[in-house]
């Protein structure tokens, strides 16, 4: 064999190699927000080598990878700024079709904290510097202390209007027992007893039921609108309805 067609057939080689490595697996989901509506221009992005980055238009979402573990992130943004955001680790270990959906929650930046309700307080050297201006340039007390009272009154105006900003918390609607089970009741307390929201491996964990039997189940309480189900991988996050 010539030399010039082993480089041909090892170039081959190599170029089937990468071909493989790089579509070795494809990650796919959807996003949701905290209402469990797909979310709409949201930036998606993975850190393979480069990473990717999508922006989905209608809460769906692909990549393909090669075999590793990835962080997979997703944030949506309004006038540049951070509203909501989900972070979601996944190990791929061999070629396939993975989904991983993620549940975007609202962003709380570490500005948070520098405002809080009742943590409003001045230097205790704030009237002694206030003196001691005073006697240098003869500025009257009435003016200074107006000027406190608006400095007061505009960290209150902010502080309100943060918390105006927050989510209001919905309040919780009743899930009606009358026409389901004793056992579909069991399956809702366990849920309710993880706050709302738990995975299906942990409700057969603490049901003596067999896993065609707990799907089976679940499906029954999403067809009457009671939980909503979401593909989590391999497994499946269930969630009561009402509860945020």
């Amino acid at each position: 064999m010539s030399i010039s067609a082993q480089k041909t057939i090892l170039t081959l080689l190599v170029l089937l190699f990468c071909i493989q490595a790089v579509s070795a697996a494809k990650i796919s989901g959807n996003v949701y927000d905290i209402s469990l509506e797909k979310a709409i221009d949201v930036i998606i992005e993975i850190d393979t080598s480069p990473k990717q980055k999508m922006i989905s238009k209608e809460g769906s979402y692909s990549f393909n990878v090669p075999l590793g573990n990835y962080t997979i992130t997703a944030g949506m943004y309004i006038d540049n700024l951070l509203e909501a955001y989900a972070t979601e680790d996944i190990q791929i270990i061999e070629e396939g079709e993975y989904n991983v959906d993620l549940i975007i929650f609202p962003y709380i930046g570490d500005d948070e904290n520098l405002i809080q309700e009742g943590n409003i307080s001045l230097p205790e050297t704030l009237f002694e510097e206030i003196d001691a201006v005073e006697e240098k340039e003869g500025i009257d007390k009435q003016i200074i202390i107006t000027a406190i009272l608006l400095i007061i009154a505009l960290v209150a105006i902010m502080t309100l209007w943060k918390h105006a900003k927050k989510p209001k918390k919905r309040k919780q609607r009743p899930v009606s027992f009358i026409s389901i089970t004793k056992e579909l009741q069991d399956i809702v307390e366990v849920i309710r007893k993880n706050g709302g929201r738990t995975t299906q491996k942990e409700i057969r964990k603490q049901i003596p039921l067999s896993e065609a039997k707990i799907s089976l189940m679940i499906a029954e309480l999403e067809d009457k609108g009671i939980v909503k189900k979401i593909k989590k991988g391999r497994g499946n996050i269930i969630i009561l309805r009402g509860m945020k």
